[in-house]
């Protein structure tokens, strides 16, 4: 039978406890819970920890609490959820994903879960191949140990492009506060492009690439709103047209230089 869940990684600064709470409230049935190690998250939902790994490993009634309390709820945990970047080209960055991963999948195990959803990675500065080749080194170790701790390894297919996360206008555009355009705004995708766009001015980890088809017709307009409100924020406006788009090459330079100005802007 299938059950509903969610991740928790969206209820960020709550406590176990209160998510645990929140959940069982809503109807949901079973938890894909955030695992990150306790720190400054490098992006959106990065960093948030509703279940300390490296405490479960070590402590017998950490652990027995974490599944009594999911079950005096009536949850369920599906999964401890980590999603690093394990072939960082950064060599520190990637022992510590590497060795936090390990550090979930045996708490997996001691919970009785016996399920992780990750990342593989990718380092941007080498090519497919190379990067097969080290996968190939990286990861028979990891998951070497899953199949001696009987934990299932779950890969979300992250593309890894430029060492970013993407999600979606419709996922952030009920965050803005409300506020005047200076077109009519009469359809709901645009006034969800808007909102994102103004909801994106206000978070320093975030930037916003618009796809459009021909840029003309309602397009037009469009563009012109989103670019204004970007402005405005002292945020970039870029642009893909999806329709013209016969080579990616020429999305990778896009979205290439977009970055190099961020970083020439962050240098500034």
């Amino acid at each position: 039978m299938m059950k509903f869940g969610l991740l928790t990684a969206i209820l960020d600064g709550w406590s176990f406890e209160e998510v645990v709470d929140i959940a069982s409230q809503m109807g949901f049935k079973c938890l894909e819970v955030a695992c990150w190690p306790a720190g400054k998250a490098e992006r959106r939902y990065a960093g948030v920890s509703h279940i300390d790994c490296e405490r479960v490993c070590q402590d017998d009634s950490y652990a027995d609490y974490v599944k009594k309390l999911t079950s005096s709820k009536g949850l369920e945990i599906s999964s401890l959820a980590f999603y690093p970047n394990t072939m960082d080209p950064d060599l520190e960055k990637r022992e510590a994903a590497i060795s936090h991963l390990k550090a979930v999948i045996r708490a997996s195990a001691k919970l009785g879960v016996n399920m992780v959803t990750t990342f593989i990675g990718k380092d941007q500065h080498k090519t497919f191949e190379e990067n097969i080749e080290l996968f190939r080194q990286i990861w028979p170790d990891i998951i070497a140990l899953a199949e001696q701790c009987g934990v299932k390894v779950a890969i979300e297919n992250c593309p890894m492009l430029f060492g970013a996360a993407v999600i979606t206008e419709d996922s952030v555009s009920q965050l803005a506060d409300p506020f005047k355009t200076t077109v009519l705004n009469q359809w709901t995708y645009h006034a969800r492009l808007y909102a994102a766009a103004k909801y994106c001015c206000s978070q320093p980890d975030m930037d916003l690439v618009q796809l459009v088809s021909f840029g003309c017709g309602v397009d037009a307009i469009t563009t012109d709103e989103t670019r204004e409100i970007l402005r405005e924020g002292g945020k970039l406006y870029t642009q893909l047209k999806i329709d013209e788009i016969t080579n990616l090459g020429a999305v990778r330079i896009r979205l290439r230089s977009l970055f190099a100005a961020l970083e020439e802007q962050e240098e500034t």
